[in-house]
């Protein structure tokens, strides 16, 4: 019998929309998904499904089950992207959950903060194609971690952990959105300052080896009496972040002295590949949790890292404040 391999260049699309889901368990509808992917051919949304049965119970007279019925279905996706002007304030935006919009033309700006005043998580609608066949909406889906990562030359990357509430629908969307013209993030157009609260200066941009910032929202699926095998919100846990930077040491500390001090600090990553891709990290207040030297080919490095508890909120700052400058209008417009 005939049959046809599905090769992953061919069959495979990924698409996303800037819009969050009316209600949760709601789809999108095809038209608000817009935004194509370039992603990793490997990487597929992985639904899973838990069972119970009777095999650790007696009484039957023998060892095996007689029959399994299904308890939860779960979706999971995680995904390596190299950022571009979409995805930098996408990212950020369904993860963090508070955007400011501004602009009347491109390139529109959005600040973008933790929201401290619901326990759910935004919800967003991913349609896949796996193979002919295997075309999916999955539906109730959010951002639990974003780890954005530079070092040196090439583009800016993120690693997304996504989780959803483990429902989808089949079938193919009207109609596949043309792949959009690609503007990447780079590193190589980073520029760090590092300082006291509001008078960070700009260190040499060649210093910093690499950097990474991890944003968490710590989302579980919530389910409850009647949800069947599905979550019925993204409870949202406990938000963190996370820096780590790798910096050459030089001639006089300007690191490890404030580590050993517990002086408070400002960080700032500021990458400017266009006006119209743009994304800029502020740590209004921070402390280093560590300052270790360490070796990097013959140079000595100053491996940086400040964790969830050394990022501070005070009343008028956030712990991180992220702006994107793209030609995105709004950012979590709930879909038709």
């Amino acid at each position: 019998m005939a049959w046809n391999l599905q090769n992953v260049y061919k069959k495979r699309n990924l698409v996303i929309s800037p819009k969050q889901q009316s209600a949760f368990g709601t789809a999108l509808i095809d038209a608000d998904l817009t935004h194509r992917l370039e992603f990793d051919p490997g990487a597929y949304v992985a639904l899973t499904r838990q069972y119970r049965s009777d095999r650790d119970k007696t009484g039957k007279g023998h060892d095996f089950p007689t029959y399994r019925v299904a308890t939860d279905q779960d979706v999971a996706f995680s995904i390596t992207l190299d950022v571009d002007d979409f995805l930098l304030g996408w990212i950020p935006a369904f993860l963090m959950g508070l955007v400011t919009d501004a602009g009347q033309a491109s390139p529109y700006t959005h600040t973008i903060k933790f929201q401290q005043t619901t326990g759910n998580a935004l919800a967003t609608t991913i349609y896949s194609e796996d193979s002919d066949p295997l075309k999916r909406k999955f539906i109730d889906v959010g951002i639990n971690v974003a780890e954005f990562s530079g070092s040196g030359r090439g583009v800016v990357q993120a690693r997304l952990d996504m989780i959803g509430s483990g429902k989808a629908t089949d079938g193919a969307i009207a109609n596949m959105p043309a792949l959009p013209t690609i503007k990447q993030l780079l590193a190589s157009d980073a520029a760090f300052s590092i300082g006291n609260p509001g008078a960070a200066t700009a260190i040499d941009p060649d210093r910093v080896l690499s950097w990474t910032v991890t944003l968490t929202q710590d989302i579980t699926p919530f389910k409850g009496p009647g949800s069947v095998l599905y979550g019925t919100r993204l409870q949202i846990g406990h938000p963190s972040c996370k820096l780590a930077m790798t910096i050459a040491a030089k001639e006089t500390d300007d690191l490890v002295t404030r580590f050993l001090g517990d002086t408070e600090t400002e960080v700032q990553i500021n990458i400017a590949t266009a006006a119209d891709c743009e994304l800029d990290f502020l740590f209004p207040s921070i402390y280093l949790s560590a300052a270790q030297p360490a070796t990097d080919t013959n140079d000595v490095v100053i491996q940086v890292e400040s964790n969830e508890d050394s990022l501070i909120k005070k009343a008028n700052t956030e712990i991180v404040q992220v702006t994107a400058k793209n030609n995105v209008p709004a950012y979590l417009v709930a879909g038709a």
